[in-house]
C-alpha cells in the first residue's frame, strides 16, 4: 500500500507536503497512539473532521512515515546501547573483573531477551 516512506521527508514533493499545520499535527499525535477523540480536543476541531482526515490515503502515508522514522530512531538508540555495553563488558574483562564482566553480559543478555 505505501511504497518505501522511510527515506522521504515531509516537504519533498511528498503527499502529505501541502498538509496545513493541525492536520500534520493531528497525524504525529495519531502515531504517537493518541485518539481520534484525544486529537480533535487538543487541535479544537470536530472529531469528524479527524476522522476524514485518517481516511485518507496521505494522512496514512504520512503516520507510516511517522512510524517508521520512529522505529528506526528507536533501533539506533538501542544499538548505541547495546555498543556501550559491550564497551563496559570490555573494560571490565580488561580490568581483570571477570565477575563483574559476566554480570555486565547476564544483565545485558537479559534484558535483550526481554525486549524480544
Amino acid at each position: 500500500m505505501i511504497a518505501r516512506v522511510k527515506d522521504l521527508e515531509p516537504d519533498d514533493g511528498t503527499p502529505w507536503a501541502g498538509f496545513t499545520d493541525r492536520k500534520r499535527i493531528a497525524a504525529e499525535m495519531m502515531a504517537s497512539g493518541e485518539t481520534i477523540q484525544r486529537v480533535a480536543e487538543a487541535l479544537k476541531v470536530n472529531r469528524t473532521t479527524v476522522w476524514r482526515w485518517s481516511q485518507d490515503e496521505a494522512f496514512k502515508a504520512y503516520v507510516q512515515y511517522l512510524h517508521t522514522e520512529r522505529f528506526w530512531q528507536n533501533q539506533r538508540l538501542m544499538d548505541e546501547a547495546f555498543a556501550t555495553s559491550l564497551r563496559a563488558i570490555c573494560a571490565a574483562a580488561g580490568e581483570g573483573n571477570a565477575q563483574v564482566a559476566l554480570g555486565y553480559v547476564r544483565a545485558l543478555l537479559t534484558y535483550k531477551v526481554a525486549s524480544s
